[in-house]
């Protein structure tokens, strides 16, 4: 029994978040991106960022892991590349405000409380199956239904006392993204937020079409990394009235990068109504040309693993 208890305490106790998967790009290499990661930062008055991870994903995220509470960013080149320098800063900027908004739902306490619950009804949840069962554990399941099903329970009822605050989180990080990049920039990062979907299905059609075909739609000669540019290219040729468009259905279908994010339409209307801001750090054309030169190898790694599988 003492073994038993000491097993689940192991199971249950709060562990730090791991690191991301994906390819790490640390500060030597990549000096001009983490020169601005810096900047974004102190000016938010947020923890610098230890270490960057690169993916494929139409996405961005910060986290704190290890023990050491590293601050780790993470950049999805499927949402990266497409967006303009201005853009870019404006999504730095909201993902570093995490780091300042108070969001209790991915804190050390509330994260914990919540992971912990979701180990306990995935331990105790009996199984679906019942073929081969015998009394005893037909008998068993009725004692495993009740305190598996209160531990979800409690996980609901937290988590929709905390869903307020977290959305309100990210209105917050919004505004610190309008503070770093521009109102304007902040705004035209919601519009390319409204298109995520179809920056990953653009991806995985590439991924398809280039495993189901000898060259694919690649040209000859063309170089695996290539496939971001030309990610970037078909963002850049998708009309403002198909932009337009998602607007007014984000409206009438609640567009939300997740379940924990608010309307998309309504984070971009709180941007609008705010007093403008400009910008309080400018990323030139040069500048970009050096943080992309930074990330060339991650791109090309990534591209191979795009098109490769």
């Amino acid at each position: 029994m003492g073994t038993l208890l000491l097993g689940l305490a192991w199971l249950m106790c709060p562990r730090p978040a791991r690191m991301p998967d994906g390819i790490q790009v640390h500060r030597a290499d990549a000096p001009a991106l983490y020169a601005l990661l810096d900047e974004v930062a102190d000016n938010l008055g947020a923890s610098r960022a230890h270490v960057v991870v690169v993916d494929p994903a139409a996405n961005a995220s910060v986290t704190v892991v290890g023990v050491r509470r590293r601050t780790v960013l993470t950049i999805g080149l499927g949402l990266w590349d497409p967006l303009t320098p201005q853009q870019r800063v404006a999504l730095l900027g909201h993902e570093f405000g995490h780091l300042v908004n108070g969001d209790s739902r991915h804190g050390p306490f509330i994260g914990s409380a919540c992971k912990a619950l979701a180990q306990w009804y995935y331990l105790l949840r009996p199984s679906r199956d019942t073929r081969g069962m015998g009394p005893v554990e037909y008998v068993s399941r009725l004692f495993l239904f009740p305190p598996a099903y209160a531990a979800l329970l409690l996980l609901y009822v937290l988590d929709h006392l905390t869903l307020r605050t977290s959305q309100q989180a990210e209105y917050l990080a919004d505004d610190f993204a309008a503070r770093t990049g521009s109102s304007a920039a902040a705004m035209e990062l919601m519009d390319r937020l409204l298109l995520a979907d179809a920056f990953q299905f653009w991806l995985e059609r590439q991924s398809v079409s280039a495993r189901t075909t000898h060259q694919g739609t690649r040209g000859p000669g063309e170089p695996d990394e290539a496939v971001w540019e030309r990610l970037a290219a078909y963002v850049a040729s998708i009309p403002s009235h198909e932009v337009e468009r998602r607007r007014r259905v984000s409206v009438l279908t609640a567009h939300a990068q997740n379940s924990t994010h608010p309307p998309t339409h309504l984070r971009r209307a709180a941007l609008a109504s705010r007093e403008h801001r400009d910008a309080a750090i400018v990323l030139d054309v040069a500048r970009a040309k050096e943080i992309d030169a930074g990330l060339a190898p991650a791109r090309r790694e990534l591209g191979r693993k795009v098109l490769r599988g």
